[in-house]
């Protein structure tokens, strides 16, 4: 809905009949090497864009790092870090009259516009893995996620939740 006619009651948002996107992705890995292998995945496009001012409605960006070492045939170690930055505009009727678009508060009646939403969080986690024999193995991990208030500060976080991970498998052998 768009915000209150100057009688009093809310216009119907209308928007238009189509709009244009474009995308890609791409993607480059290495060969496996016997103590290296990487991949780098890449997706990226232009957001459905406002026509009087040509700025973007959102943006959402995820890089991820993931290292994995084998030392030896029995233990691997396993290393996870990935920022997740997403912004949303203030939303607006910019098919028509560039107002703010508002819905509806069931719970008082009113009408409030779409403000702005920023969210910037961190994961973080690493997984130790021992298998000495098949069948024996010991799994251990941690997971930490983390928020801040500006994007890629590393600098304002603050700890949402931690996750242990404990796996310990044995095969009892007759």
């Amino acid at each position: 809905m768009a915000p209150e006619s100057p009688g009093g009651v809310p216009t119907p948002y209308v928007g238009v009949d189509r709009l244009t996107n474009l995308g890609f992705w791409s993607g480059l890995a290495t060969p496996r090497w016997r103590q290296f292998s990487g991949s780098l995945f890449l997706v990226g496009g232009r957001d459905d864009v406002r026509v009087t001012d040509q700025s973007n409605v959102g943006i959402h960006r995820v890089p991820r790092l993931k290292v994995e070492y084998q030392m030896t045939p029995s233990l691997f170690v396993r290393v996870v870090g990935q920022y997740d930055s997403n912004f949303r505009d203030a939303l607006r009727d910019d098919s028509r009259t560039n107002r703010p678009i508002v819905v509806l508060d069931e719970s008082s009646g009113t009408y409030s516009p779409v403000g702005e939403r920023r969210t910037n969080s961190f994961q973080f986690d690493w997984l130790f893995s021992y298998r000495p024999t098949p069948g024996t193995v010991l799994f251990l991990g941690y997971a930490a996620n983390l928020s801040e208030p500006q994007t890629y500060r590393f600098n304002d976080f603050t700890r949402l939740n931690d996750g242990f991970f404990l796996k310990l498998s044995y095969r009892y052998r007759v």
